[in-house]
Parts: C-alpha cells; structure tokens; sequence
C-alpha cells in the first residue's frame, strides 16, 4: 500500500509541475505553427518537425506550402528590433500557403476583437490581412471573397517584450552566433 502511495504523490506531483509550467509559459501554442514559435525555434528543431526542406527553406505538404524565414545576418550593433534580438539560425516568421478553399469569415472572430484590418501594399493589388499584434499571426486574403491566400506566423508580442527587456549586454544581442545563452535560446 505504501508503494501505491508513493507512486499517486509523485503522479499528482508531475501533473502538478506540468499544469504550472504550462501556465506560466511565455508563449501558448497558438502563437506558432505545429509547435514552432518565431524567435524561439532553431533550424534543426524545425527540420525535426517538417523534416527536410523540399527546397531552400520551404516544405511542400499535399494541402499547403510552409516557408520558413530565419535569422541569417548579424544586425547593426545598435539595431534593437525584435528580430535582430533572436540568435542566428533561429526562426523569424512562417509563411502558410493553404491550398484548399478557406475564407476568412470562418477564421477571424467578430469586430472589436484583437485583429486590425488592414491592405496589404505589395506587389499584388485586392489583398487584405488581419494581424493580431498579440499572438503574431496575421492572415492574408482576397477582398473581394475573403479567400484566405497566407497565414503568417510571426514573433508574439509578449516574446519581442521579453527579449527586449533582457539586462545583458547589446552586443550579446545582436550579431552572435548563439545570441544571448550557451544553449542559443533567447531565455
């Protein structure tokens, strides 16, 4: 019985230690895509999931196409935007071409929820977006039937928050293979 007793407290503790660690992340899963978060995820971790590129860094899949945008460059030493704070090699958005028929009115929440509405000015003329600055993510789509033509995940903004408020050094920052940790994560 003792065993038993053993076995249920460190259950309830690993369940325990898991609900904590979840809810205190700094990043929920919606964020990303299938598990890769922008400024977070290296290249390998991604090929882990995706597996190899079909080309450069894009993957073709039955029912879309992924691209996949990295960090490549050291940034201008005092360059503090969100990407530049990332470690060279980490993800800086992904691109989601579905090629099926999805419309953003079956997708996007009423008005006055999160999402800003606004032209794309681009090459290409009749495309919209809503983005939500909060999670990243903004989708791309035809005005005049709401066809959703990308979905881009991109950093969330409690992420680009995070790393700006990190109290090491600039040049630790920007332009270093491993950013600011041994591990080469941002945290």
């Amino acid at each position: 019985m003792a065993g038993l007793t053993t076995f249920l407290k460190r259950g309830l503790l690993l369940v325990c230690s898991a609900v904590i660690l979840i809810a205190s992340s700094p990043v929920r899963a919606q964020e990303g895509y299938r598990g890769i978060i922008p400024l977070v995820t290296t290249r390998e971790e991604v090929e882990k999931i995706l597996g190899k590129p079909t080309s450069g860094t894009r993957y073709e899949f039955k029912d879309k196409r992924v691209t996949v945008i990295y960090r490549e460059n050291a940034c201008a030493d005092r360059d503090r935007s969100c990407s530049c704070l990332a470690p060279i090699g980490t993800v800086l958005f992904i691109s989601v071409e579905p090629y099926g028929e999805t419309f953003i009115k079956d997708i996007i929440p009423q008005p006055g929820s999160q999402w800003r509405r606004y032209e794309v000015m681009d090459h290409v003329t009749g495309i919209h977006a809503y983005t939500n600055d909060k999670t990243g993510v903004t989708y791309e789509f035809e005005a005049s039937d709401g066809l959703i033509r990308d979905i881009i995940y991109g950093p969330a903004q409690a992420m680009c928050e995070r790393l700006s408020n990190r109290s090491f050094p600039l040049s630790e920052k920007c332009g270093t293979e491993k950013g600011p940790t041994p591990a080469g994560r941002p945290f």
